[in-house]
């Protein structure tokens, strides 16, 4: 079984891939990009798509830290990414991809040092990928 992790983005998502208990790619993918990587994979029940469930993203609220105008900000980058979270689905329903939506992280940002330690990765990440990543950490030990 092949699992592969996505957190969405308005232009660069992240991409983890994890195969036989080890993660073998890292990285950012487009949205054409990814399409054309869930149309290579019609049907395929060796593959399970991982989403995170941007539209659990709670709106933003005025808490008197930051203007206005920065929550407007805020509020409308993550429609954005809700935007292309919702495409994301909707391009995996068309191609019949497996997938399933997974609540977003509460766990913070993964420093790469720390996130090396506890996946094995050895190699480049950024925070989006490592986010990718730790959607799917939980089928690390699948088969």
């Amino acid at each position: 079984m092949k699992f592969i992790g996505i957190d969405p983005d308005l232009h660069l998502n992240g991409m983890a891939t994890l195969e036989n208990g080890r993660y073998t790619e890292l990285r950012v993918i487009s949205f054409p990009d990814l399409c054309a990587l869930m149309s290579s994979n019609i049907n395929n029940p060796n593959i399970l798509f991982v989403i995170e469930d941007v539209n659990k993203h709670k709106p933003t609220f005025p808490r008197g830290k930051h203007t206005q105008a920065v929550y407007n900000n805020i509020s409308q980058k993550v429609g954005m990414v809700k935007g292309i979270g919702t495409k994301i689905v909707e391009m995996l329903e068309y191609y019949h991809c497996n997938y399933e939506l997974v609540a977003p992280l509460k766990s913070g940002k993964l420093k790469a040092e720390y996130f090396e330690r506890l996946t094995g990765w050895v190699g480049r990440s950024n925070q989006d990928n490592r986010d990718a990543a730790m959607l799917i950490y939980r089928y690390k030990n699948a088969k």
